[in-house]
C-alpha cells in the first residue's frame, strides 16, 4: 500500500495528516508554529515517521541524533498506542 492509496473523507491522507501527525503531535520537539518540521528534521519530517509507520524512539537516517521525546509520560503512552495501531495498516 502506498500513500496514494489512502483517502480520508475524499481527501488524500497526505493532505489530511499534513496538518496533524498522529504521533508527532505528542513529541516535545514539534514546534507549534511550524508545518511538518522539527529540530530532528528541519527540511521536513519523513512520511514514515509522520504517519506513525516508524518508531522514532529509534534512530532514523538524517534525524541529527534527535529522536521522539514525549511531553509527558501519558503522551508517551498515547504515541506508543497510536504508532502500534498505524503499523497494523
Amino acid at each position: 500500500m502506498t500513500e496514494e492509496d489512502f483517502e480520508v473523507d475524499g481527501e488524500d491522507e497526505q493532505d489530511f495528516f499534513y496538518l496533524l501527525s498522529p504521533v508527532c503531535f505528542y513529541c516535545a520537539r514539534l514546534p507549534v508554529d511550524e508545518e511538518r518540521v522539527c529540530p530532528a528534521f528541519p527540511d521536513g519530517i519523513p512520511t514514515q515517521i509522520w504517519y506513525g509507520k516508524y518508531d522514532h524512539k529509534k534512530p532514523f537516517p538524517g534525524d541529527h541524533g534527535l529522536q521522539f521525546k514525549s511531553k509527558t509520560p501519558k503522551e508517551d503512552e498515547a504515541a506508543d498506542y497510536i504508532s502500534k495501531k498505524y503499523k497494523e495498516y
